[in-house]
């Protein structure tokens, strides 16, 4: 009898497996007989795996080239783990109406257009660690590249951690989904950075931004970590923003944090605003005015933050791209405006401005350091151990000095929690907290306002 091959698209498109003759292979049920491991080194070999695979399994992958990987199908009990070594390699993986899966270890290829590396749908209790997303545009940077690195959507419960997302246009988009904790990861060579639209529990936590390569040519307007709500009626809540080194401090504009509810500013209240943020413990080191830029929220805390100019910021707001437009020469601010209350406490910046309309807003231990020359925004304060110095500097190059006026107050982040060094490794332990975030986030009433803390 000829045997019969099925490709992993056509094997998850519903229920029939069965029908269309797929049945386990011998080895699978020779390895699931002896233990939960299933080692898998080809194409069909997967597909049996994905199908029969029973709760608590891992599949085990060798190195080698598989083709798309799409998982439908919903694990009731233990999850099931696909691990494997860089150097198998997916083009591209998607979870669509999925849950109770692990994805370890492997590379994940872009597909053709604008089809990203990994795209998660409708799904729930989904974990992707330790993986190398990567668009599919060959070259040494980002100009060409169309995709995006990962997309969640609709979805609840989901981790991404440990991971490198790298040679892409944008690194994530994150829409409509509860309980995301993004943790640990390497964001680098990139145009664009994390885009948020309407997320409910939400950790972004102990992420390296780095090394950014916009088209100013294209007017595009570079964010590492953006939240807007174009195109629907909510904004985001329950947002922790912790621990993330967000470097910029190449010749090139990015900004840092930015918040903005265009809801709300077309009228719709109170959904349209942003809802109980926090913001702790990250750096900023670039030359665009938006370091950390707030409006539009039901309560803020911002806290031992450092927000710090790189000596490109002091070369004079001009263009620097013959093609484009950009914002260089600007001293990075922390901006606060059109909150209902908001506690602003301990941070470093180069300028601070909580506007009228954010009267409720507390300003505590700050250190405004307002530099005229190089010179005093190099090392503010003589809060740092050395001079800053232009480039992608090392977390360590932002370490408070001891013994200095910031040490002594207790501002600015603390390095040993800032940066994928600090990250919880734990991904069960993540994957809880994921869980735990997307039922508490699904309590909320959003239709009232949020008290300030007593």
């Amino acid at each position: 009898m000829k045997k019969r091959i099925i490709g992993m698209g056509l094997l998850l498109a519903g229920g029939g497996a069965i029908a269309i003759g797929l049945l386990p292979q011998p080895s699978l049920l020779a390895a699931q007989a002896r233990g939960n491991i299933v080692d898998v080194n080809d194409a069909a070999a997967l597909a049996s795996a994905l199908t029969w695979a029973r709760p608590g399994s891992t599949i085990r992958l060798a190195p080698g080239q598989y083709p798309r990987l799409v998982v439908r199908r919903e694990v009731d009990g233990a999850p099931i783990r696909i691990t494997g070594p860089r150097s198998a390699i997916f083009d591209q993986a998607v979870f669509m109406k999925a849950a109770g899966w692990r994805l370890d270890g492997v590379t994940i290829i872009g597909g053709a257009g604008r089809l990203m590396p990994l795209d998660i749908a409708s799904s729930r209790d989904i974990a992707v660690s330790n993986v190398l997303l990567t668009g599919s545009t060959p070259g040494p940077g980002p100009g060409d590249e169309e995709s995006n690195g990962f997309v969640v959507r609709g979805s609840e419960a989901i981790v991404v951690a440990g991971s490198e997302v790298t040679h892409v246009k944008q690194i994530a988009g994150l829409r409509d989904s509860f309980g995301v904790v993004i943790e640990g990861n390497r964001f680098t060579n990139s145009r664009e950075g994390l885009m948020v639209r309407a997320n409910h529990g939400l950790i972004i936590r102990h992420n390296l931004f780095q090394g950014w390569k916009p088209r100013f040519d294209k007017f595009e307007h570079p964010d590492m970590i953006q939240f807007f709500t174009q195109h629907v009626p909510t904004g985001s809540s329950m947002v922790t923003i912790e621990g993330n080194y967000l470097s910029a401090g190449e010749d090139r504009a990015v900004q840092g944090i930015f918040i903005r509810a265009e809801a709300y500013e077309n009228g719709k209240q109170p959904l349209g605003y942003h809802r109980n943020f926090v913001i702790r413990h990250n750096i900023y080191f670039g030359s665009s005015r938006h370091g950390i830029s707030t409006s539009n929220v039901r309560g803020l805390i911002s806290e031992n933050n450092t927000v710090i100019g790189s000596p490109h910021a002091f070369t004079g707001n001009v263009p620097r791209d013959p093609t484009g437009k950009s914002s260089y020469g600007w001293q990075p601010a922390m901006l606060i405006t059109n909150l209902t209350w908001g506690r602003v406490a301990n941070n470093i910046s180069a300028l601070m401005a909580i506007r009228p309309e954010a009267s409720r807003t507390q300003d505590v231990n700050n250190f405004i350091y307002k530099p005229r020359d190089p010179a005093d925004g190099r090392n503010p304060g003589k809060s740092f151990n050395a001079p800053l110095t232009a480039g992608d500097l090392p977390i360590s190059a932002f370490a408070i000095r001891a013994g200095s006026d910031a040490a002594k107050a207790g501002r600015g982040a603390d390095v040993r929690r800032v940066g994928p060094d600090a990250a919880i490794t734990d991904i069960e332990a993540l994957a809880r907290e994921a869980r735990a975030l997307a039922a508490a986030a699904r309590q909320q009433d959003l239709t009232s306002d949020l008290p300030p803390p007593t």
